[in-house]
């Protein structure tokens, strides 16, 4: 069989036709002056938008041709590596002939693991604000389809990720939609999820629902703690601030609603507002705990006290004497109430220190200054012929501590003597006692040893007969060391 001549040739023609069309088309593209500059803009362009996702940010891209550099420090491997597989396919899927990226170099760097890998969910009004770390965009989307089961549509959710890595070992994604969950159940409240620990707080309408949410998170993901803080709605409350004290809720009868407020005015001078109404109650145990705690806690700078159907809470901001004596109390009253305290001791503020500026430290003068103010307030008073300090001791027990505090860089003695104008006060040994209570009661509340001297018992004369400066009625006295 012969093929005839002018077939051979077109079958010949065809595909050397075609190779050459094609050759054409590539050097348009790839090998003429216009053409070349043309695609490179494109490969840059393309390769750029690939990393276009918030997860690479930290990435940075050159195109030479169809070769593609990748620089930056990757939060993790996987990143990375989904970073290069995307500039590599920004452009089709590449090659000599299709055109695209052939090949991406990588000169990245892996940025350590993060110490902490969480996760922090939070209401602000009726928004709720999600901040949590992401190894990528699987997790991003993961964690915002739990958010999108979870949340209700009527809540407006502000999320933002942070991509680094060291995500936990097992199921983190499980620990954070039981949070979510559970947050969820709360009239508000926060909840955060550090490495592989949980923690949520907030307030539950019942202590029903506070019960329940306590069962279900005792039980979270294999290897994982949780932390728990969840209130429920007060019955009464005790609310103290700049504005005054206040009380709410409800009280089983008038003549209880009077006492408190009677008690709470034999301590506190400013204003007092009552807004609790009169309920029948199943129990009252909760009343003395009020009644025991209330002279201390209206001494705080602010607070709250509220009983919460099956316990007392105490909060807020106070000296340390006012905890000390708030602590006192509660143990004397030797009840089976459950009272739970949270407490941030502060410092008293003196006008001596009121004119230096944040971080500034004052001068011997000015220290000296704040001294004297603070033995203005009472001084150091014990029970009779004894050396335990009366609550009197107070407002210059924690005036003095301020000194300390704002003071680090000078040296104070405590001094003692048995006379005071020519009258005696005590003995030798019961001045030393004395001394040794008050040196003990700050240097348990962090007063270095080195910044406070005892001098010895000045026995048979008064502080007036050295530098005729007055001494404390109970014989003591503290000034700065020269």
């Amino acid at each position: 069989m012969r093929f005839d001549q002018r077939n051979l040739s077109d079958i010949v023609a065809v595909p050397v036709a075609i190779l050459a069309f094609l050759a054409l088309g590539w050097f348009a593209i790839h090998a003429s002056p216009q053409g070349a500059d043309t695609y490179q803009a494109r490969l840059q362009a393309n390769a750029e938008a690939s990393l276009s996702n918030p997860a690479f940010e930290w990435a940075n891209v050159s195109v030479l041709g169809q070769r593609a550099t990748l620089v930056g420090e990757a939060p993790n491997a996987e990143l990375r590596d989904l970073a290069k597989r995307r500039v590599l396919r920004s452009t089709g899927a590449g090659g000599l002939l299709r055109g695209g990226v052939i090949s991406v170099r990588d000169n990245t760097t892996l940025a350590p693991p993060t110490d902490l890998f969480d996760a922090h969910v939070s209401f602000s009004g009726d928004r709720l604000i999600v901040r949590a770390n992401s190894t990528g965009p699987s997790d991003t989307e993961r964690l915002r389809s739990i958010l999108a089961q979870t949340v209700l549509e009527s809540t407006l959710v502000d999320a933002s990720f942070d991509y680094v890595g060291g995500r936990p070992a097992g199921d983190w994604f499980g620990a954070f939609e039981l949070g979510l969950e559970s947050l969820m159940a709360l009239e508000f409240g926060e909840f955060s999820l550090s490495d592989v620990r949980l923690s949520l707080n907030g307030q539950a309408d019942s202590i029903e629902l506070r019960d329940e949410l306590t069962g279900r998170l005792a039980r979270p993901p294999s290897g994982y703690a949780v932390e728990l803080d969840i209130t429920t709605r007060a019955i009464w409350s005790a609310t103290l601030n700049q504005e005054g004290l206040r009380f709410d809720g409800v009280v089983p009868d008038a003549a209880l609603r009077t006492q408190f407020k009677r008690l709470a005015e034999r301590f506190y001078s400013d204003a007092i507002v009552d807004e609790t109404a009169i309920r029948a109650m199943d129990t009252t145990n909760w009343v003395s705990g009020v009644r025991a705690a209330l002279p201390s806690f209206v001494t705080f700078q602010s607070g709250r006290m509220s009983f919460l159907g099956d316990g007392l809470r105490i909060e807020g901001q106070a000296t340390e004497t006012a905890i000390d004596n708030l602590r006192e109390d509660l143990v004397r009253l030797g009840t089976s109430l459950d009272v739970r305290l949270d407490i941030t001791p502060v410092l008293t503020t003196l006008e001596a220190f009121s004119n230096l500026d944040e971080g500034e430290r004052p001068t011997i003068d000015v220290c000296k200054q704040a001294l004297e103010e603070a033995e203005a307030r009472g001084g150091f008073t014990f029970v009779p012929s004894g050396s335990r300090l009366t609550r009197e001791s107070g407002p210059s027990i924690d005036a003095v501590l301020a000194v300390f505090e704002r003071c680090p860089h000078v040296v104070f003695q405590l001094e003692g003597y048995t006379h005071n104008n020519g009258r005696r006060i005590a003995s030798i040994s019961v001045i030393r006692a004395r001394m040794t209570t008050v040196s003990d009661y700050f240097i348990a509340r962090g007063v270095p040893l080195d910044q406070m001297v005892l001098t010895e018992v000045y026995n048979g004369r008064s502080a007036n007969e050295d530098d005729g400066s007055a001494v404390n009625r109970d014989g003591l006295r503290i000034r700065v060391r020269e």
